[in-house]
C-alpha cells in the first residue's frame, strides 16, 4: 500500500504517474479550478559555466494565457509558502521581505529569454526550479515600454503564463496534487473554504488510487473485529459525538497467522471515511525513519508533523509486519545499531497519542515484540484473528466462488476437509479449481499439437456452460493446496498467538 505522505513522484512508474496526472485533472475540475495545459515530467537544467551543468527531473505544470490578477498572484504566493513550509521561499519579496525586481525568464535548458519577464517563486531561484509567473512581449522595446508606462500593472495583461517546476525527487504525490489544485483555484481568485477538508479529500483520493478496495462483506466472519477497530482507532474523529464522550483514537495491533485477513482488514479501514489520515507504512520505512532528522523534508515523522501543523488532522500510521520494527534485544541478536533505532522509536512513540498521531499495525509473531511497545500510548490493544471456524470457511468459499460457474459441489464436505486452513489457502483452492475447469474446456477445443493455453483463448460462454467447476475440480485443487499447507504448524501458531493475546489483554485489564 502506497504512502502518499512520503511517496515521491520520482519513484512512480509510468502507469502510476499517468494515474496521478489523471487524478490532478479530475480534482481541478471538482474544485472549479483552471485546467493546466501541460502536465508531464521532464528535466530542468542549470548551467554553472566551465562545463559544469546540473540536471533535475521535474514535474512540469503549465497554465498558458492565465488570467492573472493581484489577488490570484497573492494566492499563489501564499500557496507556495504554505506548501514549502518550513523552507524559506522568495516570491515578489525576498526572505527578508524586501521587494525583488522582476527577472528575465529562463527556459528548462537555462536559456534566458529577454522578451519574457516575471518572477520565480522558489526556495532557491538560482536552481531554476520553482514556479514562474511571466508575461511575454513581442519585442524588447515593447517590454521596456510596458514596464515604464504600466509600472506595477504590467503583469496583469498581455500574454501571461504560470509554469511550475516541482522537483520529482523532493515532491510527494500529496504535495503535487495539493499544489496543482490550489494554484488552479487561485487563478479563479478563490482559496479553499476549508483547507483541512481539502487535504483530507486529496489524501483519501490518492490512497484509493493505490490501495485495493475491500468491502466488509468480502471479509468472512471478521465483522466484529472491524467494528472493534473502528471504535478504537477512529472513535475520537469519525463519530461526531466522540469528543463530547471523551473518546480518543487508540492504537490497536492485529495478531494472527499469515493468511487470515489482517491485510484485508487494513484495506477496509484505510479507505473508509474515518476523519483521520491512515498512513500505510512498511516496517523497514518505520525503522529507517529513526535514522533521519525529525524535520527532514520527506521523512516519515517530519512529513506527519508538518501536515499536522498545517491542518490539525489526526494521523494513524498502520504498519504491517510491525514486529520487524519492534524486535526485542534478544530477538534481534543483540545488534547494537538496530537496538539503538528501536530505542529511538520508543522515545518517538512516548505519549504519541497526545501528538495527534498513533501507530497501529499487524503481526504474525507478537511474542518477539519488545514488551515496552505493548503499553497504552504506544501499542495498546492486541486483537487475535484466529484461523477461520466452520462458518467462516464456508463463507470464504462462497465469496470466492460467487462469480464462478459451478455445479454439484458439496460445500459442507469442503468445510470439514479444510479444518485448520487459513483464508488464503481456501482462496487458492478456489483458484486451482477454476483453472482445472478451464483446462477441461480448453482440451475440448484444442487442435492437434496446439498448446493448451492457446486453446483456452477460444473458450467462449457457450463452452463454459458445459464445463463448470465440479466436485472433481475442487478435490484435485484441495489435494494440491493440502500438500503445500502445514496445517499442524498453522494450528499450533494460532494457539500460541491466541494465548499470548489473552495473557496480554488480561494483564492490562481488558
Amino acid at each position: 500500500m502506497l504512502n502518499p505522505l512520503t511517496a515521491e513522484i520520482g519513484a512512480l512508474n509510468d502507469e502510476s504517474l499517468t494515474a496521478l496526472i489523471r487524478l490532478m485533472k479530475a480534482k481541478v475540475a471538482q474544485y472549479g479550478g483552471v485546467q493546466p495545459h501541460i502536465v508531464n515530467t521532464t528535466h530542468s537544467f542549470i548551467d554553472y559555466g566551465h562545463g559544469c551543468r546540473e540536471a533535475n527531473e521535474v514535474l512540469l505544470v503549465v497554465w498558458q494565457n492565465a488570467q492573472v490578477t493581484e489577488r490570484s498572484i497573492s494566492i499563489l504566493e501564499k500557496t507556495v509558502k504554505e506548501i514549502s513550509e518550513p523552507e524559506a521561499v522568495t516570491t515578489r519579496r525576498d526572505v527578508y521581505n524586501q521587494p525583488i525586481r522582476p527577472r528575465d525568464y529562463h527556459s528548462l535548458m537555462d536559456r534566458e529569454c529577454s522578451t519574457v519577464i516575471g518572477y520565480i517563486f522558489s526556495e532557491d531561484p538560482r536552481k531554476n526550479i520553482g514556479t514562474w509567473i511571466t508575461r511575454r512581449f513581442p519585442s524588447m522595446h515593447k517590454k521596456k515600454e510596458a514596464l515604464r508606462k504600466e509600472r506595477g500593472r504590467w503583469l496583469y495583461s498581455g500574454d501571461r503564463s504560470i509554469e511550475a517546476r516541482l522537483r520529482t525527487a523532493k515532491t510527494t504525490n500529496l504535495t503535487a496534487l495539493e499544489y496543482v489544485v490550489r494554484v488552479s483555484m487561485g487563478l479563479t481568485e478563490r482559496e479553499p473554504e476549508d483547507q483541512k477538508a481539502l487535504i483530507y479529500d486529496l489524501y483519501r483520493s490518492l490512497l484509493q488510487e493505490s490501495v485495493e478496495r475491500k468491502r466488509l462483506d468480502e471479509l468472512a466472519g471478521l465483522d466484529e473485529i472491524v467494528e472493534f477497530m473502528r471504535w478504537n482507532m477512529f472513535g475520537g474523529t469519525a463519530l461526531p459525538a466522540g469528543v463530547a464522550y471523551g473518546l480518543k483514537n487508540r492504537a490497536v495491533l492485529l495478531a494472527g497467522v499469515y493468511g487470515v485477513g489482517k491485510t484485508s482488514i487494513a484495506k477496509v479501514l484505510t479507505t473508509e471515511d474515518s476523519g483521520t489520515l491512515v498512513v500505510p507504512i512498511e516496517s523497514n520505512i518505520l525503522v529507517g525513519a529513526l535514522g533521519e532528522q525529525r524535520d527532514t523534508f520527506n521523512s516519515l515523522f517530519g512529513s506527519v508533523g508538518r501536515l499536522q501543523r498545517r491542518t490539525g488532522i489526526h494521523v494513524t500510521l498502520f504498519c504491517e509486519d510491525i514486529e520487524a520494527a519492534m524486535m526485542s534485544h534478544e530477538e534481534n541478536g543483540g545488534n547494537p545499531e538496530y537496538s539503538a533505532k528501536v530505542s529511538g522509536l520508543l522515545n518517538e512513540m512516548q505519549g504519541i497519542g497526545g501528538k495527534n498521531m498513533n501507530l497501529s499495525g499487524s503481526t504474525n509473531n507478537p511474542p518477539i515484540i519488545d514488551p515496552r511497545f505493548l503499553q497504552f500510548g504506544r501499542i495498546g490493544y492486541i486483537v487475535h484473528i484466529s484461523l477461520p471456524n466452520d462458518g467462516q470457511r464456508k463463507r470464504t468459499f462462497e465469496i470466492y466462488m460467487a462469480n464462478q460457474p459451478s455445479e454439484g459441489i458439496n460445500m459442507d464436505v469442503l468445510v470439514q476437509r479444510t479444518q485448520g486452513f487459513n483464508n488464503r489457502a481456501i482462496e487458492e483452492i478456489c483458484y486451482q479449481a477454476a483453472q482445472s475447469s478451464l483446462r477441461r474446456a480448453a482440451l475440448k477445443t484444442r487442435k492437434s499439437g496446439e498448446p493448451l493455453y492457446e486453446a483456452a483463448r477460444r473458450v467462449d460462454p457457450a463452452s463454459r456452460k458445459d464445463f463448470k467447476i465440479n466436485e472433481a475440480d475442487m478435490t484435485a485443487a484441495f489435494d494440491i493446496v493440502r500438500g503445500q499447507t502445514d496445517v499442524k504448524r498453522l494450528v499450533q501458531l494460532d494457539r500460541d498467538i491466541g494465548e499470548f493475546c489473552r495473557t496480554y489483554n488480561k494483564r492490562i485489564g481488558f
